[in-house]
C-alpha cells in the first residue's frame, strides 16, 4: 500500500511523514509535500528523478524565496540565495542550473510557478525601471515569465496597479491556470489597498503584438462574513480551470464569474495554499503548522503539529512509486 509522504525539516535533517491518504493514480506515483521550517535558509532535498533511492545521502539545495515543481519536466524551479532563478532536475541534482542574472536592472525573483507544459517559469521580479527625469529610477515589481529553452524573460503585468491609478503594485503568490492561458496573482498598493486577486491572460507571451489583459477576480455573489472580507490572498486554480481557491480568513473557492462560493471550515488565518495534483487535497500553513484538507471528506489534518518551530510554504511534488529519500544526518 502506498502512502503520501510529507517532507519536513528539523534543522538540516529531512523527515518523511506519512499523511495516511491514498496515491493519486493507478500507477502508484506518490505525491509528497515539501515545506520549510523555522523561517531560516533551510536545505531542500530533491527527488532522485530516476526513481532510485540515494542510499541515504540527501541532495541538499539551498534556496531563498520560493520553489516550484513541474510535473511535466520533473524539475524544481527555485530562487537561490542570490535572488536568481535556478533549475534542479536529473541533470542538475548536485548543482542547480542558474538561469538568470541580476543585470543592470538588479533583478531579483520571487514566488516561482511553472506553466503546465513546463515551458515557462512565472515569477514576480523586483527590478529597477527608469523614470523621468532620465537619471531617476524606481524599484518596482513586474509579473514576468522566463522561457527555459530560449532563456527569454518577458513581462506580463505591472509595475502599476491595473485600475489605471498610476500606483505602484506589490505582488505575491501566483498560479497558472490548468490550460496555461491565464495567471492568477495577488497584489495591492501598499498602505492604500488590501490584497486582492487578479487574473491576467498570457497571450503576450506567444503573440507580442497582443497585450496581456488584467482583470480583478469578481466579488462573490453570495455573501457571508468571510466572503465580504476585503482581503483575498494566495490564489490557486482548481483543475476545472473555472474556479479559484484563495485565503479569505479561512479557505474559499469561487467561480471566475463570482458565483458558487464555497467556504471551508479550516484553521484560522491560513496562508500559502497548494493543491495536490489530483485536486483532492489542499495544503496550507496556519500559525506555523502545515495542514491538509481532504475535499472529499472535509477532514482537516495538522500534518506537522510542531509547537516549537514554524513550518511554511508547502508545495506538492510526485515521487516514483514506493520510493522515498533519507536525509543526511
Amino acid at each position: 500500500m502506498f502512502k503520501r509522504w510529507l517532507w519536513c525539516f528539523l534543522g538540516l535533517t529531512l523527515c518523511l511523514v506519512p499523511t495516511a491518504v491514498r496515491p493519486i493514480d493507478a500507477q502508484g506515483s506518490t505525491p509528497a509535500l515539501l515545506y520549510r521550517s523555522n523561517y531560516i535558509n533551510v536545505q531542500v532535498q530533491t527527488p532522485d528523478f530516476t526513481g532510485k533511492p540515494q542510499n541515504g545521502i540527501a541532495t541538499l539545495i539551498p534556496y531563498d524565496s520560493g520553489i516550484a515543481w513541474s510535473e511535466t519536466r520533473a524539475a524544481l524551479a527555485l530562487i537561490g540565495t542570490d535572488g536568481q532563478l535556478q533549475l534542479a532536475d536529473r541533470l542538475h541534482i548536485d548543482a542547480p542550473l542558474k538561469l538568470t542574472q541580476a543585470g543592470s536592472e538588479r533583478r531579483y525573483f520571487f514566488n516561482p510557478a511553472w506553466s503546465p507544459d513546463g515551458r515557462w517559469i512565472g515569477a514576480v521580479v523586483n527590478q529597477l525601471i527608469p523614470q523621468k527625469p532620465v537619471d531617476n529610477v524606481q524599484l518596482a515589481m513586474i509579473l514576468s515569465a522566463y522561457e527555459v529553452n530560449t532563456q527569454k524573460l518577458l513581462p506580463i503585468a505591472g509595475p502599476l496597479m491595473p485600475d489605471g491609478s498610476q500606483r505602484w503594485m506589490v505582488m505575491g503568490q501566483i498560479s497558472w491556470s490548468p490550460d496555461g492561458t491565464r495567471i492568477a496573482f495577488e497584489a495591492h498598493a501598499p498602505d492604500i489597498d488590501p490584497w486582492d486577486i487578479y487574473i491576467v491572460t498570457t497571450t503576450c507571451l506567444t503573440k507580442p503584438e497582443e497585450p496581456c489583459a488584467v482583470n480583478s477576480l469578481p466579488r462573490p455573489i453570495a455573501t457571508s462574513p468571510d466572503s465580504n472580507r476585503s482581503e483575498r490572498r494566495f490564489p490557486v486554480w482548481l483543475p476545472d480551470g473555472q474556479s479559484i481557491a484563495y485565503a479569505c480568513g479561512k479557505l474559499c473557492v469561487l467561480k471566475l464569474d463570482g458565483s458558487n462560493l464555497r467556504e471551508y471550515p479550516t484553521a484560522a488565518d491560513l496562508t500559502q495554499i497548494a493543491l495536490s495534483p489530483d485536486g483532492r487535497y489542499f495544503a496550507y500553513e496556519s500559525k506555523g503548522d502545515i495542514f491538509t484538507l481532504d475535499l472529499t471528506t472535509g477532514q482537516e489534518t495538522n500534518v506537522t503539529n510542531t509547537p516549537n518551530q514554524i513550518d511554511r510554504a508547502p508545495i506538492w511534488i510526485t515521487l516514483p512509486a514506493g520510493d522515498y529519500l533519507i536525509a543526511k544526518k
